[in-house]
């Protein structure tokens, strides 16, 4: 999925790049990330290495682009046992070309975008735009840590009440 967004003034959405617009891609495809490397010359590993989920948060630099991945937090499944992890987001840009790329749809860049577009000012540039993204992920991982204590002290009030297997695994 690929949208692409004016960032002067409010966000709206734009039906086709523009200079100095912002691309987000979410959750590309093979042919996605190819056409991306190709109508905009972006090296080819900095989308693979966008894809790997095992990726570390990192700055680098190369024949004018810039890569910045970022750890930003997701939730798998409620049910599962280790619901809280984090997924790679790549910030791509170089002059007047701004791409996020990121292979999972996550509610933080959901929420980013709606609360952009309530805040209706749009972004006096790309850095600007890169550090809302940053602080975005800090109230996110905020409210995730929030979640895990307070988990926390119910599997503690748990064991208070009864020891057994499903408190302890708790």
């Amino acid at each position: 999925m690929k949208t692409y967004w004016n960032i002067s003034g409010k966000l709206n959405t734009i039906k086709e790049w523009q200079p100095n617009c912002w691309i987000q891609v979410t959750c590309p495809t093979e042919q996605e990330q190819q056409e991306l490397e190709e109508t905009y010359n972006i090296p080819d590993y900095f989308i693979s290495d966008i894809s790997d989920t095992d990726e570390r948060a990192r700055y680098e630099y190369d024949d004018g682009w810039m890569l910045i991945i970022l750890r930003i937090p997701y939730v798998k499944e409620i049910r599962s046992r280790t619901p809280y992890t984090t997924v790679p987001l790549g910030i791509i840009h170089k002059r007047d070309v701004t791409i996020t790329v990121c292979n999972f749809e996550t509610n933080m860049m959901l929420d980013f975008v709606s609360f952009q577009q309530k805040r209706g000012e749009g972004f006096t540039d790309y850095v600007d735009m890169i550090f809302r993204l940053f602080l975005c992920s800090a109230v996110w991982y905020l409210k995730r840590l929030k979640q895990i204590s307070t988990l926390i002290d119910k599997a503690k009030h748990n064991l208070d009440q009864e020891v057994n297997n499903e408190s302890l695994i708790g």
